[in-house]
This record gives structure tokens, C-alpha cells and sequence, in this order.
């Protein structure tokens, strides 16, 4: 079973143009995030926020905004696509 991942922006400092990630049986997103992340702490703490998706970022979940589901919470399932959009704030 696997999921892509796509990050825009700074984020594909990490992931580069996209990755495909294997995952075994139920797995919640803010799981994903922080394998997926391993060591970078600081970009973890970009994307999540007290175990929610932090203001800073739009996580899409097949085209949909996680939040509208169960947030960090959520849980993906084989061929699932996930892109991380970081958000601008700014006047």
C-alpha cells in the first residue's frame, strides 16, 4: 500500500517534485508527516501545531482540505494523495 506526497514551495526542499510512500494498514496523517520528516523537526513543527495542522499550511487529502475531515487526525489509505500547500500571510 502506498500514498503520494507533493509539497509546493519551500516544502519541496524536502520532498522534491513528490514522493510515494509506503504505508501499512491504518495510518493517521499526522503519522505520515512526522515519518516522512524524520529529523527535520523544524519543518514538523511548520505543518503541525498541538497535534492539529497548523494555520501555516493547507494539507489537500485527494483534493480536499484534511480539516473538513478529522484534521491531523485523519487516516489515509492506499493511493491516497496528499499535497502540502504553505500558506503566505501578509498585508
Amino acid at each position: 500500500m502506498s500514498v503520494e506526497v507533493k509539497g509546493l514551495g519551500w516544502l519541496k526542499n524536502y520532498l522534491g517534485e513528490g514522493k510515494t510512500i509506503k504505508i501499512n494498514g491504518r495510518v493517521k496523517l499526522i503519522e505520515l508527516i512526522t515519518d516522512l520528516f524524520n529529523e527535520k523537526k523544524e519543518a514538523i513543527s511548520r505543518i503541525i501545531k498541538d497535534g492539529k495542522i497548523s494555520q501555516s499550511v493547507i494539507i489537500l487529502l485527494n483534493g480536499s482540505d484534511a480539516r473538513l475531515y478529522n484534521d491531523a487526525q485523519t487516516e489515509i489509505t492506499d493511493g491516497d494523495q496528499i499535497t502540502i500547500i504553505p500558506v503566505v500571510h501578509g498585508g
